[in-house]
């Protein structure tokens, strides 16, 4: 057997011997030909699907068990990452795994903790003024003070402006990841709200009320700031200077100075405004998904400080840097609630809320559609009056709404201007000024629909609006507003106008008349007119034209004046109807 293992070893010693002398002589067929190399891109591997029970039971237990801060960072920057997807029925997991309820007794221990931070950085701003009140009397002393007074401690790991930034950005993460949960279905925001609601609605409110003063107060100081000032006599200046002198600093004039921005504290105060932007985006979100949740609108409607809370948050001026995403979501919010029947009524009582409301739609004005600075600032007030024109909308469709709304001259009027304002300046650069601006007329000739459908006597002063001119203006937007939906809306509204007394002031209006007939009579008439017409949001205006003309024929007797204009109308019309049947 060894001799044998040797012979073969040999065998294939020698064998290798010849292989390595033997030239590489290429194979006479491939002789004369380009050799070409092909490479295959290997599929991407696979993304290894997840566990999602194990994921958010993992993430849960991480949150309910950190105390220490790199615990606590370490968690709520996981939850983030693993919460943050679009999958309804993984968030539904999460629901059912508990993260909103780890997340919002995670929210107690850092407001305590925020409350703490803050009332030792008040307390070092009272010592700082005590130690320069008791030096006021020395002129040397009193310089090193002033000048000491004007330096504020930089962003570093050991000043107190720096831990009270980290834990609200600790806060503001948390409410980012319970937002990434609340993505879940309408079931399950019912029952996050079931569980935390009533407790977590207070915080929010609290929160988006502390915030929103500082964008307030930051108005209120511009104007001041911008406000021209008198001349003042030599006396005076001289009483203003000596009441500006540093040497005897308040607490407010400590305060003052700490808050003034500087090279040191830009990178702190810069931070701070961000992390609050993104809490009141974050806390207006988690409100507008409790409100997409049919089931809790009118639970969510007479909750304690909800309406005050959106009332004030939709108040702030447009010329302070409150974020215009925190004031769509809570005009959504509003539009939303008000889809409840036992909200349209209940909204509506509140006066300060409608005003407001009402104060949004008017924006952009003529002269704002003409001297607005950039076109940043005009699609924040269209995208504003979009939404606002919504809540309206909503708000109109029921009967107690239609009687009061049809007496605001004011607000039809707007509705009128609105509906009618088909062209802008700013259409064409590329931000989809014209998409909003169809918007705002599909909300605002809906509206108009609504307020139409009101009782008999009030039809009647609806039509003799804006000097007689109300039912020309509709005309002329079913006539040449190039949007199907809208026109059909406006049609359906001249529609809803047609009573015993009003029939006689469509004859008068020959253009009006005009309109309908052209509309009715079209090729692609609706022949049965008593059939319902209505699709979702779509209305076709050719039907709802061939209604108003029968609606018009059975309001006015036949010996009446006002019918004999209508006769030849009718006749062009019957002819044309026998034409597109046959």
């Amino acid at each position: 057997q060894q001799q044998q293992q040797h012979q073969h070893q040999h065998q294939q010693q020698q064998q290798q011997a010849i292989e390595d002398k033997t030239p590489n002589i290429p194979h006479p067929s491939n002789q004369g030909r380009k050799l070409k190399v092909v490479g295959f891109d290997l599929p991407a591997r696979k993304r290894q699907k997840h566990n999602v029970d194990v994921a958010a039971q993992n993430v849960t237990a991480a949150i309910q068990s950190c105390v220490s801060n790199k615990d606590r960072l370490d968690a709520i920057y996981d939850a983030c990452s693993k919460f943050d997807h679009g999958i309804e029925s993984a968030h539904d997991i999460e629901v059912a795994m508990g993260a909103d309820i780890a997340l919002f007794k995670h929210l107690p221990f850092l407001l305590l903790k925020r409350q703490r931070i803050s009332k030792e950085n008040q307390q070092d701003k009272t010592n700082s003024v005590d130690v320069t009140s008791t030096s006021a009397g020395d002129d040397a002393s009193r310089t090193s003070v002033d000048d000491n007074s004007n330096a504020t401690p930089t962003a570093t790991p050991t000043s107190p402006g720096y831990e009270y930034v980290s834990i609200m950005e600790e806060i503001s993460n948390t409410f980012t990841a319970l937002e990434m949960v609340l993505r879940c279905s309408a079931d399950s925001v019912s029952t996050c709200f079931a569980r935390i609601g009533p407790e977590l609605l207070p915080l929010m409110f609290d929160f988006i009320e502390e915030l929103s003063k500082t964008f307030t107060h930051s108005t209120t100081n511009n104007h001041t700031k911008n406000k021209p000032q008198k001349d003042m006599t030599p006396k005076e200046q001289d009483d203003n200077e000596s009441h500006s002198d540093t040497s005897t600093i308040t607490v407010d004039r400590v305060v003052a100075l700490k808050q003034e921005p500087n090279d040191q504290n830009d990178s702190n105060t810069s931070s701070m405004q961000f992390v609050s932007n993104v809490i009141l985006k974050t806390c207006t979100k988690i409100m507008g998904h409790f409100a997409r949740a049919g089931a809790l609108t009118e639970t969510l409607a007479k909750t304690k400080g909800l309406l005050t809370t959106l009332h004030n948050v939709i108040s702030i001026p447009e010329e302070s840097e409150f974020p215009i995403e925190a004031k769509l979501n809570c005009l959504w919010i509003i539009a939303n609630l008000a889809c409840s029947v036992d909200n349209m009524t209940f909204i509506s009582r509140n006066t300060k809320l409608m005003k407001t409301l009402f104060e949004i739609i008017k924006h952009p004005s003529g002269y704002e559609e003409n001297h607005c600075e950039d076109i940043e600032r005009y699609i924040r007030l269209l995208r504003t009056q979009s939404v606002a024109l919504r809540a309206f909308l909503n708000l109109s469709w029921a009967q107690e709404n239609k009687i009061p709304f049809s007496q605001d001259v004011e607000l039809v009027a707007t509705l009128l201007r609105v509906a009618s304002h088909r062209k802008s300046s700013w259409c064409g650069s590329g931000r989809g000024v014209s998409g909003i601006l169809l918007q705002c007329r599909r909300h605002a000739a809906g509206t108009l629909r609504n307020i139409a459908a009101a009782p008999r006597k009030y039809k009647r002063r609806l039509c003799r609006l804006e000097s007689c001119d109300f039912l020309e203006t509709l005309a002329d937007i079913a006539k040449n507003d190039h949007d199907s939906i809208v026109r059909g809306k406006v049609h359906a509204t001249l529609f809803n106008l047609v009573s015993a007394d009003t029939a006689k002031l469509f004859t008068e209006k020959r253009n009006v008349l005009d309109v309908i007939t052209t509309a009715a009579t079209s090729a692609n008439a609706i022949n049965n007119s008593n059939e319902d017409v209505r699709d979702g949001n779509k209305v076709d205006s050719q039907a709802m034209a061939v209604r108003t003309l029968r609606s018009l024929e059975k309001a006015l007797p036949e010996d009446d004046e006002g019918y004999d204009v209508l006769r030849p109308t009718l006749s062009r019309f019957d002819s044309q109807i026998t034409m597109n049947r046959s």
